[in-house]
Protein backbone atom coordinates (compact mmCIF):
# COMPACT_ATOMS: atom_id res chain seq x y z
CA UNK A 1 0.00 0.00 0.00
CA UNK A 2 1.30 3.56 -0.81
CA UNK A 3 2.14 6.29 1.41
CA UNK A 4 -0.71 8.45 0.11
CA UNK A 5 -3.40 5.58 0.43
CA UNK A 6 -2.38 5.00 3.86
CA UNK A 7 -2.59 8.62 4.57
CA UNK A 8 -6.13 9.22 3.08
CA UNK A 9 -7.34 6.18 4.63
CA UNK A 10 -6.51 7.35 7.88
CA UNK A 11 -7.50 10.83 6.93
CA UNK A 12 -10.64 9.44 5.71
CA UNK A 13 -11.05 7.47 9.57
CA UNK A 14 -10.03 10.77 11.21
CA UNK A 15 -13.06 12.13 9.50
CA UNK A 16 -15.33 9.95 9.75
CA UNK A 17 -14.87 10.18 13.62
CA UNK A 18 -15.14 13.81 14.02
CA UNK A 19 -18.27 13.20 12.36
CA UNK A 20 -19.11 10.58 15.20
CA UNK A 21 -18.55 13.08 17.60
CA UNK A 22 -20.76 15.75 15.56
CA UNK A 23 -23.64 13.06 15.34
CA UNK A 24 -23.59 12.14 19.03
CA UNK A 25 -23.46 15.64 20.19
CA UNK A 26 -26.56 16.44 18.15
CA UNK A 27 -28.09 13.62 19.83
CA UNK A 28 -27.18 14.56 23.09
CA UNK A 29 -28.59 18.09 22.88
CA UNK A 30 -31.82 16.38 21.54
CA UNK A 31 -35.22 18.35 20.63
CA UNK A 32 -36.04 21.03 22.02
CA UNK A 33 -32.99 21.56 23.41
CA UNK A 34 -31.80 25.40 25.03
CA UNK A 35 -28.18 25.31 23.18
CA UNK A 36 -26.62 25.99 26.23
CA UNK A 37 -24.09 23.44 25.64
CA UNK A 38 -23.74 25.03 22.38
CA UNK A 39 -22.45 28.45 23.89
CA UNK A 40 -20.55 27.44 26.79
CA UNK A 41 -20.83 23.99 27.57
CA UNK A 42 -23.16 24.07 30.38
CA UNK A 43 -20.61 24.47 32.61
CA UNK A 44 -19.88 20.84 33.17
CA UNK A 45 -17.11 20.34 31.39
CA UNK A 46 -14.93 17.85 33.63
CA UNK A 47 -10.96 17.71 34.25
CA UNK A 48 -10.51 15.15 31.18
CA UNK A 49 -12.28 17.43 28.45
CA UNK A 50 -10.14 20.80 29.46
CA UNK A 51 -6.71 19.24 29.68
CA UNK A 52 -6.64 17.15 26.35
CA UNK A 53 -8.51 20.64 24.87
CA UNK A 54 -5.64 22.77 26.21
CA UNK A 55 -3.41 20.34 24.77
CA UNK A 56 -4.63 19.81 21.57
CA UNK A 57 -4.59 23.77 20.88
CA UNK A 58 -1.22 24.02 22.87
CA UNK A 59 0.48 21.81 20.20
CA UNK A 60 -1.19 23.50 17.36
CA UNK A 61 -0.44 23.18 13.68
CA UNK A 62 1.66 26.07 13.32
CA UNK A 63 3.62 24.75 16.42
CA UNK A 64 4.62 22.19 15.12
CA UNK A 65 6.50 23.53 12.44
CA UNK A 66 8.14 25.85 15.02
CA UNK A 67 8.74 23.41 17.53
CA UNK A 68 10.02 21.47 14.72
CA UNK A 69 12.77 24.13 13.70
CA UNK A 70 13.81 25.25 17.02
CA UNK A 71 14.45 21.53 18.43
CA UNK A 72 16.69 21.40 14.46
CA UNK A 73 18.38 24.33 15.80
CA UNK A 74 18.68 24.23 19.65
CA UNK A 75 17.48 20.53 20.74
CA UNK A 76 16.38 20.66 24.25
CA UNK A 77 17.61 24.48 24.61
CA UNK A 78 13.67 24.87 23.31
CA UNK A 79 12.79 23.63 26.42
CA UNK A 80 13.21 27.19 27.86
CA UNK A 81 9.94 27.81 25.75
CA UNK A 82 8.51 25.04 27.55
CA UNK A 83 9.05 26.67 30.75
CA UNK A 84 7.39 29.61 29.68
CA UNK A 85 3.95 27.38 29.15
CA UNK A 86 4.44 26.21 32.51
CA UNK A 87 4.93 29.08 34.43
CA UNK A 88 1.68 30.59 32.51
CA UNK A 89 -0.58 27.86 33.41
CA UNK A 90 0.59 27.83 37.05
CA UNK A 91 -0.39 31.12 37.34
CA UNK A 92 -3.96 30.22 36.07
CA UNK A 93 -4.48 27.29 38.42
CA UNK A 94 -3.75 29.59 41.45
CA UNK A 95 -6.47 32.61 40.16
CA UNK A 96 -8.95 29.70 38.73
CA UNK A 97 -11.13 28.99 41.62
CA UNK A 98 -12.01 32.79 42.01
CA UNK A 99 -12.44 33.60 38.53
CA UNK A 100 -14.80 30.24 37.76
CA UNK A 101 -17.15 30.87 40.28
CA UNK A 102 -17.68 34.75 39.24
CA UNK A 103 -17.85 33.35 35.89
CA UNK A 104 -20.94 31.66 36.59
CA UNK A 105 -22.36 34.31 39.06
CA UNK A 106 -21.90 37.13 36.00
CA UNK A 107 -22.81 34.40 32.97
CA UNK A 108 -18.82 34.94 31.31
CA UNK A 109 -18.85 33.11 28.02
CA UNK A 110 -15.68 34.99 26.61
CA UNK A 111 -12.68 37.01 28.31
CA UNK A 112 -14.04 40.01 27.32
CA UNK A 113 -16.96 39.59 29.49
CA UNK A 114 -14.66 39.23 32.54
CA UNK A 115 -13.23 42.76 31.17
CA UNK A 116 -16.64 44.66 30.75
CA UNK A 117 -17.64 43.26 34.43
CA UNK A 118 -13.94 43.99 36.58
CA UNK A 119 -13.02 47.44 34.45
CA UNK A 120 -15.62 48.65 32.43
CA UNK A 121 -17.03 49.08 28.53
CA UNK A 122 -14.21 51.02 26.92
CA UNK A 123 -11.68 48.35 27.84
CA UNK A 124 -13.93 45.50 26.87
CA UNK A 125 -14.14 46.83 23.64
CA UNK A 126 -10.31 47.08 23.14
CA UNK A 127 -9.92 43.78 24.63
CA UNK A 128 -12.07 42.69 22.59
CA UNK A 129 -10.92 43.70 19.61
CA UNK A 130 -7.28 42.22 20.32
CA UNK A 131 -8.64 38.58 21.34
CA UNK A 132 -10.79 38.58 17.99
CA UNK A 133 -7.88 39.96 16.10
CA UNK A 134 -5.90 36.95 17.09
CA UNK A 135 -8.06 34.77 17.09
CA UNK A 136 -8.51 35.31 13.23
CA UNK A 137 -4.79 35.37 12.43
CA UNK A 138 -4.10 32.09 14.73
CA UNK A 139 -6.76 29.95 13.25
CA UNK A 140 -6.06 31.20 9.27
CA UNK A 141 -2.12 30.38 10.28
CA UNK A 142 -3.60 27.05 11.02
CA UNK A 143 -5.35 26.87 8.03
CA UNK A 144 -2.12 27.87 6.03
CA UNK A 145 -0.74 24.30 7.98
CA UNK A 146 -3.61 22.22 6.45
CA UNK A 147 -2.79 23.68 3.01
CA UNK A 148 1.22 23.48 3.08
CA UNK A 149 0.39 20.06 4.14
CA UNK A 150 -2.11 18.93 1.46
CA UNK A 151 -0.37 20.53 -0.97
CA UNK A 152 3.13 18.55 -0.11
CA UNK A 153 1.61 14.97 0.36
CA UNK A 154 -0.88 15.02 -2.68
CA UNK A 155 0.90 17.60 -5.02
CA UNK A 156 -2.50 19.61 -5.00
CA UNK A 157 -2.60 23.62 -4.45
CA UNK A 158 -2.37 25.02 -1.19
CA UNK A 159 -6.31 26.38 -1.82
CA UNK A 160 -7.37 23.46 -2.11
CA UNK A 161 -6.01 21.75 0.96
CA UNK A 162 -7.24 25.19 2.77
CA UNK A 163 -10.82 25.34 1.92
CA UNK A 164 -11.11 21.64 2.65
CA UNK A 165 -10.20 22.11 6.07
CA UNK A 166 -12.44 25.08 6.42
CA UNK A 167 -15.43 23.32 5.14
CA UNK A 168 -15.28 20.62 7.61
CA UNK A 169 -14.33 22.86 10.75
CA UNK A 170 -17.19 24.72 10.00
CA UNK A 171 -19.65 21.75 9.64
CA UNK A 172 -19.23 20.25 12.54
CA UNK A 173 -18.72 23.65 14.47
CA UNK A 174 -22.23 24.33 12.69
CA UNK A 175 -23.41 21.35 14.04
CA UNK A 176 -22.22 21.17 18.15
CA UNK A 177 -20.93 24.69 18.69
CA UNK A 178 -18.65 24.79 22.23
CA UNK A 179 -19.08 21.47 23.16
CA UNK A 180 -18.76 19.94 20.05
CA UNK A 181 -14.99 22.16 20.58
CA UNK A 182 -14.49 20.16 23.52
CA UNK A 183 -15.66 16.52 22.62
CA UNK A 184 -13.76 16.53 19.46
CA UNK A 185 -10.59 17.85 21.43
CA UNK A 186 -10.59 14.89 23.75
CA UNK A 187 -10.10 12.95 20.35
CA UNK A 188 -8.01 15.07 18.73
CA UNK A 189 -5.87 15.73 22.31
CA UNK A 190 -5.31 11.68 22.79
CA UNK A 191 -4.02 11.47 18.87
CA UNK A 192 -1.47 13.93 19.73
CA UNK A 193 -0.44 12.56 23.21
CA UNK A 194 0.00 9.48 21.81
CA UNK A 195 1.94 10.08 19.08
CA UNK A 196 4.35 12.71 20.85
CA UNK A 197 4.50 10.10 23.78
CA UNK A 198 5.44 7.26 20.99
CA UNK A 199 8.42 9.35 19.29
CA UNK A 200 10.11 9.31 22.90
CA UNK A 201 10.26 5.35 21.87
CA UNK A 202 10.82 5.33 18.52
CA UNK A 203 14.17 7.95 18.52
CA UNK A 204 16.84 8.23 20.62
CA UNK A 205 16.76 10.42 23.28
CA UNK A 206 20.09 12.31 24.37
CA UNK A 207 22.09 11.56 27.61
CA UNK A 208 21.35 14.08 30.60
CA UNK A 209 24.87 15.35 30.24
CA UNK A 210 24.14 16.27 26.73
CA UNK A 211 20.47 17.67 27.46
CA UNK A 212 22.64 19.74 30.28
CA UNK A 213 24.67 21.07 27.52
CA UNK A 214 21.99 21.77 25.21
CA UNK A 215 19.87 23.67 28.10
CA UNK A 216 22.85 25.96 28.67
CA UNK A 217 24.04 26.33 24.94
CA UNK A 218 20.84 28.12 24.26
CA UNK A 219 21.66 31.91 23.71
CA UNK A 220 20.72 33.78 26.77
CA UNK A 221 18.62 36.57 24.62
CA UNK A 222 16.63 33.60 23.36
CA UNK A 223 16.55 32.56 26.95
CA UNK A 224 14.90 35.18 28.09
CA UNK A 225 13.02 36.10 25.27
CA UNK A 226 10.94 32.88 24.40
CA UNK A 227 10.76 32.44 27.99
CA UNK A 228 9.05 36.11 28.08
CA UNK A 229 6.95 35.46 25.04
CA UNK A 230 5.90 31.90 25.73
CA UNK A 231 4.43 33.01 29.35
CA UNK A 232 2.61 36.13 28.34
CA UNK A 233 1.62 33.47 25.13
CA UNK A 234 -0.11 31.39 27.17
CA UNK A 235 -1.36 33.45 30.25
CA UNK A 236 -3.11 35.86 27.52
CA UNK A 237 -4.79 33.46 25.33
CA UNK A 238 -8.67 33.71 25.67
CA UNK A 239 -9.29 30.19 25.14
CA UNK A 240 -7.71 29.17 28.18
CA UNK A 241 -9.58 31.14 30.09
CA UNK A 242 -12.74 30.27 28.10
CA UNK A 243 -12.17 26.47 28.96
CA UNK A 244 -12.09 27.51 32.56
CA UNK A 245 -15.37 29.38 32.66
CA UNK A 246 -16.64 25.98 30.64
CA UNK A 247 -15.19 23.93 33.72
CA UNK A 248 -17.65 21.58 35.84
CA UNK A 249 -16.54 23.59 39.57
CA UNK A 250 -13.60 26.08 40.57
CA UNK A 251 -11.49 22.96 41.72
CA UNK A 252 -12.03 21.04 38.35
CA UNK A 253 -10.66 24.60 36.69
CA UNK A 254 -7.90 24.47 39.20
CA UNK A 255 -6.60 20.88 38.99
CA UNK A 256 -7.30 20.66 35.01
CA UNK A 257 -4.64 23.19 34.66
CA UNK A 258 -2.48 21.92 36.61
CA UNK A 259 -2.92 18.45 36.13
CA UNK A 260 -2.16 19.34 32.34
CA UNK A 261 1.44 20.16 33.50
CA UNK A 262 3.45 16.95 32.98
CA UNK A 263 1.00 15.38 29.61
CA UNK A 264 2.22 19.19 27.99
CA UNK A 265 5.90 18.52 29.08
CA UNK A 266 5.91 15.11 27.72
CA UNK A 267 4.04 16.37 24.71
CA UNK A 268 6.30 18.83 23.75
CA UNK A 269 9.54 16.31 25.15
CA UNK A 270 8.13 13.97 22.16
CA UNK A 271 8.18 16.79 19.54
CA UNK A 272 11.81 18.29 20.42
CA UNK A 273 13.06 14.60 20.28
CA UNK A 274 11.60 13.97 16.27
CA UNK A 275 12.91 17.41 15.49
CA UNK A 276 16.46 16.38 16.39
CA UNK A 277 16.19 13.27 15.00
CA UNK A 278 14.71 14.69 11.32
CA UNK A 279 17.90 17.05 11.69
CA UNK A 280 20.24 14.33 12.04
CA UNK A 281 18.91 12.25 9.64
CA UNK A 282 18.04 15.50 6.75
CA UNK A 283 21.26 17.64 7.70
CA UNK A 284 21.10 19.71 4.15
CA UNK A 285 17.69 20.70 4.97
CA UNK A 286 17.29 24.26 6.57
CA UNK A 287 15.96 23.78 9.90
CA UNK A 288 12.83 26.47 9.25
CA UNK A 289 11.67 24.09 5.83
CA UNK A 290 12.48 20.71 8.03
CA UNK A 291 9.10 20.08 8.71
CA UNK A 292 7.06 20.24 5.53
CA UNK A 293 10.29 19.24 3.28
CA UNK A 294 9.90 15.92 5.32
CA UNK A 295 6.61 15.24 3.72
CA UNK A 296 9.40 15.06 0.41
CA UNK A 297 12.09 13.26 1.61
CA UNK A 298 11.33 9.70 -0.56
CA UNK A 299 13.67 7.98 2.64
CA UNK A 300 11.45 8.46 5.23
CA UNK A 301 9.57 5.12 6.76
CA UNK A 302 6.07 5.83 5.08
CA UNK A 303 4.53 5.08 8.55
CA UNK A 304 6.52 8.11 9.88
CA UNK A 305 4.90 10.32 7.14
CA UNK A 306 1.40 9.09 7.76
CA UNK A 307 1.63 9.83 11.56
CA UNK A 308 3.29 12.87 11.36
CA UNK A 309 0.42 14.03 8.59
CA UNK A 310 -2.58 12.80 10.57
CA UNK A 311 -0.61 14.33 13.77
CA UNK A 312 -0.23 17.67 12.28
CA UNK A 313 -4.17 18.02 10.67
CA UNK A 314 -5.32 16.73 13.87
CA UNK A 315 -3.29 19.55 15.70
CA UNK A 316 -4.46 22.39 13.29
CA UNK A 317 -8.11 21.13 12.92
CA UNK A 318 -8.45 21.48 16.95
CA UNK A 319 -6.89 25.03 16.85
CA UNK A 320 -9.08 26.29 14.10
CA UNK A 321 -12.32 25.10 15.59
CA UNK A 322 -11.18 26.96 18.73
CA UNK A 323 -10.42 30.06 17.12
CA UNK A 324 -13.58 30.08 15.20
CA UNK A 325 -15.47 29.57 18.02
CA UNK A 326 -13.50 32.53 20.11
CA UNK A 327 -13.94 34.93 17.76
CA UNK A 328 -16.74 34.54 16.57
CA UNK A 329 -18.67 34.43 20.21
CA UNK A 330 -16.12 37.39 21.37
CA UNK A 331 -18.01 39.51 18.15
CA UNK A 332 -21.52 38.98 19.69
CA UNK A 333 -20.54 39.38 22.68
CA UNK A 334 -19.20 42.80 21.93
CA UNK A 335 -22.45 43.83 19.90
CA UNK A 336 -24.93 43.15 22.59
CA UNK A 337 -26.28 39.77 21.85
CA UNK A 338 -27.50 38.42 24.68
CA UNK A 339 -26.56 34.19 25.08
CA UNK A 340 -29.53 34.07 28.01
CA UNK A 341 -32.10 35.94 26.87
CA UNK A 342 -32.58 34.37 23.36
CA UNK A 343 -30.18 31.71 22.63
CA UNK A 344 -31.60 30.25 19.62
CA UNK A 345 -30.96 33.95 17.82
CA UNK A 346 -27.96 34.09 19.23
CA UNK A 347 -26.69 30.54 18.18
CA UNK A 348 -28.36 31.36 14.74
CA UNK A 349 -26.29 34.56 14.29
CA UNK A 350 -23.87 32.40 15.90
CA UNK A 351 -23.43 30.05 13.14
CA UNK A 352 -23.45 32.45 10.37
CA UNK A 353 -20.66 34.65 11.27
CA UNK A 354 -18.37 31.51 11.79
CA UNK A 355 -19.24 30.74 8.02
CA UNK A 356 -18.43 33.98 6.69
CA UNK A 357 -15.24 34.13 9.61
CA UNK A 358 -14.05 30.62 7.52
CA UNK A 359 -14.32 32.36 4.56
CA UNK A 360 -11.99 35.51 5.34
CA UNK A 361 -9.59 33.61 7.29
CA UNK A 362 -9.44 31.26 4.10
CA UNK A 363 -8.52 34.26 1.77
CA UNK A 364 -5.63 35.20 4.45
CA UNK A 365 -4.13 31.83 4.87
CA UNK A 366 -3.51 31.42 0.85
CA UNK A 367 -1.25 34.93 1.40
CA UNK A 368 0.81 33.18 4.49
CA UNK A 369 4.26 32.75 3.54
CA UNK A 370 6.74 31.87 6.29
CA UNK A 371 4.09 30.21 9.24
CA UNK A 372 7.17 30.12 11.90
CA UNK A 373 7.89 34.61 12.13
CA UNK A 374 4.49 34.67 10.91
CA UNK A 375 3.56 32.81 14.96
CA UNK A 376 6.28 34.89 16.22
CA UNK A 377 5.81 38.18 14.78
CA UNK A 378 1.89 38.81 13.75
CA UNK A 379 -0.22 36.66 16.13
CA UNK A 380 1.40 37.87 19.13
CA UNK A 381 -0.22 41.29 19.16
CA UNK A 382 -2.39 40.29 21.67
CA UNK A 383 0.43 39.67 24.46
CA UNK A 384 -0.06 43.69 25.54
CA UNK A 385 -3.39 42.03 27.25
CA UNK A 386 -1.09 39.90 29.22
CA UNK A 387 0.09 42.73 32.01
CA UNK A 388 -3.29 44.37 31.93
CA UNK A 389 -5.23 40.70 32.47
CA UNK A 390 -3.32 39.94 35.31
CA UNK A 391 -3.49 43.11 36.94
CA UNK A 392 -7.23 42.67 36.34
CA UNK A 393 -7.33 39.62 37.92
CA UNK A 394 -5.51 40.24 41.24
CA UNK A 395 -7.37 43.57 41.56
CA UNK A 396 -11.42 44.13 42.59
CA UNK A 397 -13.67 44.30 40.25
CA UNK A 398 -14.60 48.42 40.05
CA UNK A 399 -15.99 50.78 37.66
CA UNK A 400 -14.25 53.36 37.12
CA UNK A 401 -14.65 55.32 33.85
CA UNK A 402 -10.93 56.56 34.42
CA UNK A 403 -9.19 53.50 35.04
CA UNK A 404 -11.45 52.06 32.07
CA UNK A 405 -9.94 54.51 29.70
CA UNK A 406 -6.80 54.30 31.01
CA UNK A 407 -6.46 50.45 30.48
CA UNK A 408 -8.39 51.00 26.86
CA UNK A 409 -5.89 53.44 25.92
CA UNK A 410 -3.15 51.62 27.15
CA UNK A 411 -3.85 48.22 25.29
CA UNK A 412 -4.86 50.39 21.90
CA UNK A 413 -1.48 52.21 21.96
CA UNK A 414 0.73 49.49 22.55
CA UNK A 415 -0.80 47.11 20.20
CA UNK A 416 -0.75 50.16 17.63
CA UNK A 417 3.17 50.17 18.55
CA UNK A 418 3.54 46.42 17.95
CA UNK A 419 1.92 47.29 14.17
CA UNK A 420 4.52 50.00 13.67
CA UNK A 421 7.26 47.76 14.61
CA UNK A 422 6.54 44.91 12.71
CA UNK A 423 5.88 46.67 9.44
CA UNK A 424 9.25 48.43 10.00
CA UNK A 425 10.83 45.03 10.26
CA UNK A 426 12.05 45.98 13.87
CA UNK A 427 11.62 42.64 14.76
CA UNK A 428 13.62 41.05 12.41
CA UNK A 429 17.01 42.48 14.37
CA UNK A 430 15.98 40.00 17.75
CA UNK A 431 13.35 38.40 19.92
CA UNK A 432 13.64 40.80 22.80
CA UNK A 433 12.42 43.56 20.38
CA UNK A 434 9.31 41.48 20.00
CA UNK A 435 8.81 42.35 23.67
CA UNK A 436 8.65 46.00 23.78
CA UNK A 437 5.04 46.13 23.27
CA UNK A 438 4.10 43.78 26.09
CA UNK A 439 6.94 45.19 28.58
CA UNK A 440 5.67 48.86 28.10
CA UNK A 441 2.08 47.75 28.86
CA UNK A 442 3.72 46.39 32.12
CA UNK A 443 5.03 49.48 32.65
CA UNK A 444 2.10 51.49 32.26
CA UNK A 445 -0.88 49.44 33.89
CA UNK A 446 1.95 49.20 36.80
CA UNK A 447 2.06 53.59 36.51
CA UNK A 448 -1.54 53.78 36.81
CA UNK A 449 -2.00 50.56 39.62
CA UNK A 450 0.46 52.52 41.46
CA UNK A 451 -1.06 55.98 40.65
CA UNK A 452 -4.64 54.65 41.82
CA UNK A 453 -3.79 53.33 44.69
CA UNK A 454 -1.91 56.33 45.28
CA UNK A 455 -5.00 58.52 44.57
CA UNK A 456 -7.37 56.49 47.17
CA UNK A 457 -5.03 57.24 50.08
CA UNK A 458 -5.12 61.07 49.70
CA UNK A 459 -9.06 60.96 49.16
Amino acid sequence: MSTSVMLIAMILLYFTILLGITWFSQRRQGKGHDYSGYVIGNRKVGIAGICTSIAANARDGTGMAFWVAFAAMFGFGAVWVLAGFLLAFGLIALQAPKIRKEAEEQNYVTLDDMFRYRVGPRFGKVGATLIALTAFLYAAGNLYVAGALASNLFGIANTYGVVAAALFVGLYLWAGGYMNVIRTDLFQGALIFVFASAMLFVYDIPAPGEIVAQLGAFPADMKLGFFLLVGLFGYAAADQWQRLFSAKSPDVARHSFLVVLPFYALITSGVIVFGMAMHAQFPDVPPNELFFGLFAQETLSPIVIVMLGLFTLTAAMSTIDTQTFQFSATIMRTLGYDHESDRTKFVVTLRTVMAGLLVAMSLIAILIGDVVSYLVDVVTVFLVLAPILFYVVISKPRQDKFRDTALAVIAGSCAILHGILFFTGTFNEGILLNLIPAGLSALLTAALAAGLRFRKRTE
